[in-house]
């Protein structure tokens, strides 16, 4: 008896899947977990052709990412592609003229989406901040008609209303959005994903649920209901 209810719940589980639920095949990385917090995010760049892992089946959402990579997928995103480059060469001094990042810096600069810093030099493989990515993404989808006015003068101040307001970034547990906080490949995926899908409310598509093993069936569960580990029940 106990065989087939357990039997009945699992063709339960797998008919009734929850509402939303995300099947990542075809843009499933070998270290991605469905319970990553930017796997959702990840997995539509993916599908949309925003970003694409490595030869050995990766993604490696922790590591941070650089200047030009933030630029093309920022650029793919908002509906930019090399094709869309002036014949005008950007200048800067440290820029490989046969890099492949060529056709997005040069319409870049010549849209004011990117500029170089106080020395003139692009730095393309220096990581990039969270503002700095917010800013590129604001101007690239041209969407600086929407930036709130501030009184605070920091350059980034308007940016970073914006991102509060429409919930672009997640703060960290003291509710600090640290402006300044060098980027990862999952938080850049995770910023234009919430940009795309504004406004962002924070709903959850899919979760995890964990149970009880059948050694502990007649236990005592926290609330104190013995725990039946062929019936319905679950921790959370």
């Amino acid at each position: 008896m106990k065989s087939r209810l357990f039997l009945f719940g699992l063709i339960l589980a797998l008919l009734f899947q929850p509402a939303g639920f995300v099947e990542a095949e075809g843009t499933a990385y070998d270290d991605l977990a469905t319970n990553q917090e930017y796997y959702t995010a990840i997995s539509a760049m993916t599908e949309a052709g925003v970003v694409s892992g490595y030869e050995d089946n990766t993604f490696r959402a922790m590591d941070e990412v650089n200047r030009v990579e933030t630029l093309k997928m920022i650029l793919v995103a908002t509906g930019h592609d090399e094709d869309d480059a002036g014949t005008d060469m950007a200048p800067f001094e440290d820029m490989d003229e046969t890099a492949w990042y060529i056709p997005y810096v040069n319409y870049a600069y010549q849209e004011e989406i990117l500029t170089g810093d106080e020395a003139g030099t692009l730095r393309p493989e220096s990581s990039v901040n969270r503002v700095e990515a917010l800013k590129m993404l604001i101007l690239a989808a041209d969407k600086t008609s929407e930036l709130p006015g501030v009184s605070n003068d920091t350059w980034y101040s308007s940016y970073l209303e914006y991102a509060v307001e429409n919930a672009l970034l997640v703060p960290d547990s003291n509710e600090d959005y640290t402006p300044e906080a060098t980027l990862t490949r999952g938080e850049l995926c995770e910023l234009i994903y919430r940009f795309q899908n504004h406004p962002y409310t924070g709903e959850v598509e899919f979760g995890d649920a964990t149970y009880y093993g059948y050694s502990y069936d007649g236990a005592n569960t926290a609330s104190g209901t013995p725990l039946e580990a062929y019936g319905f029940m679950a921790a959370h």
